[in-house]
């Protein structure tokens, strides 16, 4: 039976690709579904040259009128500037286990990214690097963060069937969070402290975090700028994840830390876990998904590390040390038991060395994959 590609052209189709995964994953209880409302607007906005710098196409799959698939491919026009190479990039990359679908999608992009001057596609990923990326390689059996993708375990066997090969590895840790600080924690902290002036700066409410916005993102690009996939943001960009993210925080799972003149020099920001609360609300957030989210907001059991950054000139000093000491204590007073953290490069060895002080396992690997057009 043959498959047909048609491209995500009005409201209809938009709902449709948005919808897709609801339907392939139904079953699968280690799938976290995003909010229905906020895939809408990620999309509509990537669209937009004049919103991020950035374009897309959507398509979708069909065999006998069923929709059995779906792909974005994205151009991010910074990332073509910074890196003098015109990359493609694939995401919301979804299908059933048959080649000949997969297939279709992957050519339907290319030709796209043919199309536009592309010389090589890669993904998943998203529009920017705040944005969901990776396919898991490794760990399928397991329910992370919800601020990360799934899929299952066939995928890899398409890509590696289509002639992909690895672009890059990120991998996943949980943390068990302990009863007390190890000593070694307390003494490096007492350091900081008393050497350098380091502080938390009080957070009380989400209007105190966005007094801080500016100075994080601007830390944000500092600490990744030298990743190749980590290009800059626009104004309109900052603004949008600023709205879409921090009315979900809790103003204390938040840590900015500043030096003794207090200028923000790292910061650490985790969520309280809402994995179950997304399976739970299915996509929808009324009329019942956001009692399922602010029920987990109040009473966490596990936390995800969602982004940490730290003020170049100090990477060396151990400041890491004191935001993962920091974020502990509001733990401890909590009740978090264990943390998710979310994907780091695999050779970020300088954070994945504080991983010693804590009992904690690996759960799972994901992968960006790359090929030339």
């Amino acid at each position: 039976m043959s498959v047909r590609i048609r491209t995500v052209a009005n409201k209809q189709d938009l709902r449709t690709f948005v919808h897709y995964p609801f339907q392939l994953y139904k079953n699968c209880p280690y799938w976290v579904p995003p909010i229905s409302k906020a895939e809408y607007k990620t999309l509509e906005r990537g669209m937009d040259p004049s919103f991020g710098a950035t374009k897309a196409r959507l398509f979708l799959a069909e065999k006998n009128g069923r929709v059995v698939g779906r792909i974005a491919a994205i151009i991010n026009m910074k990332e073509f500037e910074k890196i003098d190479q015109k990359h493609t990039r694939f995401g919301w990359f979804d299908f059933e286990d048959d080649l000949h679908v997969s297939q279709a999608l992957m050519e339907a992009a290319m030709q796209w990214a043919a199309d536009e001057g592309g010389v090589l596609i890669k993904g998943p990923y998203g529009f920017t690097a705040l944005d969901k990326a990776g396919m898991v390689i490794e760990g399928f059996d397991f329910t992370g963060p919800a601020s990360t993708l799934y899929n299952y375990e066939y995928y890899v066997k398409h890509m590696e069937a289509m002639g992909f090969e690895k672009n890059v590895d990120w991998v996943e840790f949980e943390i068990k969070t302990p009863q007390s600080p190890p000593e070694r924690v307390l003494k490096a902290v007492n350091i900081l402290e008393t050497r350098y002036g380091l502080h938390r700066i009080p957070l009380r409410s989400s209007k105190d975090v966005l007094r801080y916005v500016d100075d994080l993102f601007q830390l944000y690009m500092e600490t990744y700028k030298e990743l190749p996939d980590t290009v800059p943001l626009t104004q309109k960009q900052v603004a949008a994840y600023a709205s879409q993210y921090v009315p979900i925080l809790r103003p204390d799972f938040v840590n900015f830390i500043a030096d003794g003149k207090g200028q923000m020099i790292g910061f650490g920001i985790t969520l309280p876990s809402l994995s179950r609360a997304l399976q739970r609300a299915k996509g929808r957030l009324w009329p019942f998904g956001i009692w399922h989210i602010l029920r987990a907001k109040r009473k966490p059991s596990i936390a995800d590390l969602v982004l940490i950054g730290i003020k170049e000139g100090w990477r060396s000093r151990g400041v890491h040390t004191i935001i993962f000491y920091e974020t502990m204590k509001i733990y401890w007073k909590v009740g978090v038991r264990k943390v998710q953290v979310n994907p780091m490069l695999e050779h970020n060895a300088r954070v994945q060395q504080l991983f010693k002080d804590y009992e904690w396992r690996a759960t799972r690997r994901r992968r960006a994959w790359k090929r030339h057009i």
